[in-house]
């Protein structure tokens, strides 16, 4: 499913109605496209903002984890539960991240730093803050420029060996930087990639 297509769904199952103010909400969205009066209505409802930049990328595909965010915003918030996941809160640096129930995790560091996610047979995946330190922070060359699921910009790195894949991603504001990181076996990662893409993507910072 698209951003566009999300959108219709929501606007006609909830019937929000038509853009009777005739907003326009995204420099990306044409009174010509299909689904333009979707799109603006759930602009108008407050259900997105959009990106950064203005646009809405309605034809960017939307995840389980992203299509679950722009629903509770939809829904009354204490009616919508998502029955399967945990939402770690870290009071210490100002993030949340989500994750799956089923997933053996550790308990919070003892300062307070982050949690471990998942241990479990070989696979382990975190997710911490920390102080910047410009000369022990990532390279984000080597990284890849990406979109958490609130719309705001974080950069991801992955790597393989014979039987593990590592991966970072990496997000710094106001003198803190975030992580969500972990080393899993192939074996887990194939069985679990749309849950661990789902982790990694829910992350929320305080600005």
């Amino acid at each position: 499913m698209t951003r566009g297509q999300m959108a219709a769904v929501l606007n006609r199952a909830f019937e929000f109605g038509d853009n009777e103010n005739k907003s326009e909400y995204f420099y990306d969205i044409d009174q010509d496209y299909a689904l333009y009066n979707d799109v603006q209505m759930i602009a108008q409802m407050g259900i997105t903002t959009g990106y950064s930049d203005g646009s809405y990328k309605p034809n960017n595909d939307v995840t389980r984890a992203q299509f679950a965010v722009f629903l509770a915003r939809a829904l009354d918030q204490d009616q919508f539960v998502n029955p399967n996941h945990t939402t770690y809160t870290n009071n210490r640096f100002g993030f949340e991240v989500t994750y799956p129930d089923n997933w053996e995790d550790g308990e919070e560091a003892e300062n307070g730093d982050g949690k471990t996610l998942l241990d479990d047979n070989n696979s382990t995946i975190r997710a911490y803050g920390t102080h910047y330190e410009e000369n022990q922070a990532p390279d984000v060359d080597d990284y890849e420029e990406v979109t958490l699921d609130n719309g705001k910009t974080a950069y991801y790195h992955t790597t393989q060996s014979d039987n593990k894949i590592a991966f970072d991603l990496y997000r710094v504001t106001d003198e803190t930087e975030y992580h969500v990181n972990g080393e899993v076996t192939k074996a887990f990662y194939s069985e679990n990639a749309n849950d661990i893409r789902d982790t990694i993507y829910s992350l929320v910072t305080r600005n």
